[in-house]
């Protein structure tokens, strides 16, 4: 999946607590969190967190974010956040800090200038806030735009070729088979995610074999597009395929 947009737009679309999508001043519509979870960084511990899944390593640039806007509630929009990356989900480094600017609740709100990522490469961005405008123990945000840097594409694999599969049948009704194409002399996992970037399977293989094949049911599977990835945790390395459900 190649793409040339120099826009790739997430609307809170991966988390424990995924209760809005996009942009709203109705609270009910915004992503909300009142009570903590454990993040996918174990070094963050237990928080108030958002864990974007971009389906591929991008190369990114500027971002544009909007916070709660609904008046009564601006006090629960994020405030101090600290920012984390990684290319498989499971290796983290610490971008830095960031404060995210409170919500005017205004009917023309825009948002304002989100963090500045500068030709980071990045397939997940992990956002933790440290705290939110009113100290409350609920935490919302509404939308954020990650800015591709001019002229970059989705970096379809960040791997060795050992990392390379199969997958059939595709289209498919109720069930994946992932061959193995490669000398595998490492552990590897298997992440399946939709396009809201949720995590739907996840699964380690520890002694993996060129030739072997893998099947998943996916019987809970709603038609669509779906994201296959096969990922070396000690290495950092990704390899990620799509696959589509039918009815």
């Amino acid at each position: 999946m190649k793409s040339s947009l120099s826009i790739f737009i997430v609307c809170l679309l991966a988390s424990l607590q995924l209760n809005g999508q996009c942009y709203s001043r109705d609270w009910n519509n915004h992503w909300t969190s009142c009570q903590t979870q454990q993040s996918p960084n174990p070094q963050r511990g237990d928080g108030h967190w958002l864990m974007y899944d971009l389906g591929f390593a991008y190369t990114l640039g500027t971002s544009q974010i909007w916070n709660v806007n609904e008046a009564g509630n601006l006090g629960r929009g994020f405030k101090n956040v600290n920012i984390d990356y990684s290319l498989d989900g499971q290796n983290w480094t610490e971008w830095g800090s960031f404060q995210v600017a409170q919500g005017t609740g205004a009917s023309d709100y825009a948002g304002s200038a989100g963090f500045d990522l500068d030709g980071l490469t990045a397939r997940y961005l992990l956002i933790t806030a440290v705290d939110n405008w009113g100290g409350t123990n609920c935490y919302g945000l509404s939308e954020i735009r990650f800015n591709i840097k001019e002229g970059t594409t989705p970096i379809e694999e960040i791997s060795p070729e050992n990392l390379d599969f199969q997958l059939a049948p595709n289209p498919t009704r109720s069930l994946i088979n992932i061959t193995l194409n490669g000398q595998f002399s490492e552990a590897i996992e298997i992440v399946i995610v939709n396009t809201l970037g949720q995590v739907l399977h996840r699964s380690q293989q520890t002694t993996p074999a060129s030739g072997q094949t893998l099947s998943i049911a996916l019987d809970n599977y709603q038609a669509g597009v779906y994201m296959m990835s096969v990922l070396q945790p000690s290495t950092g390395g990704v390899k990620t395929k799509p696959f589509v459900v039918v009815n």
